[in-house]
């Protein structure tokens, strides 16, 4: 079985990429829409603040993971911390940090307070998606989440 039809769940899911260098967004967006995965940008800071905000109390899963530079990991960690202190359901989505290999002792501290669950080299190369993808695809607890409808977020009273 190839990986195409191995991948074939992922089709319709949806990835967060924030990214902030256009041409490595562009190539790892490409990628995935070659596997019917949709692409959403977060390509700065602004971007990525708000996105987290809007998860603030959300109790439903929206994105099958987060692909994330550690340069804008690290200007987004004090809203991340203080949005999955108040909701940690939000830690359930896979954040995947990607980074340089000189990036590594300055990431190493986001690392060890257990943020991601991946990690990839940038630029992100094929095969290295592809594991992701497969691991990803592997934990089918996650296709289930991803798969029921969202609950409502309160019940009032008949």
């Amino acid at each position: 079985m190839g990986f195409k039809k191995e991948l074939k769940w992922l089709k319709g899911r949806r990835i967060a990429v924030c990214e902030p260098d256009a041409q490595r967004f562009a190539d790892i967006e490409q990628f995935l829409k070659r596997y019917g995965i949709s692409v959403a940008a977060f390509n700065d800071v602004d971007a990525v603040v708000s996105e987290i905000e809007k998860r603030r109390y959300s109790t439903h899963r929206v994105y099958l993971a987060i692909l994330i530079d550690f340069q804008l990991a690290n200007q987004v960690e004090q809203a991340w911390q203080e949005t999955t202190h108040n909701n940690p359901t939000i830690l359930k989505t896979p954040v995947v940090l990607m980074r340089r290999d000189d990036e590594l002792a300055a990431a190493l501290p986001l690392i060890n307070k257990g943020y991601f669950r991946f990690q990839l080299a940038q630029p992100v190369q094929p095969k290295a998606m592809l594991r992701l993808l497969s691991r990803l695809n592997r934990w089918k607890k996650w296709r289930e989440e991803l798969s029921m409808p969202p609950r409502p977020s309160a019940v009032l009273g008949h």
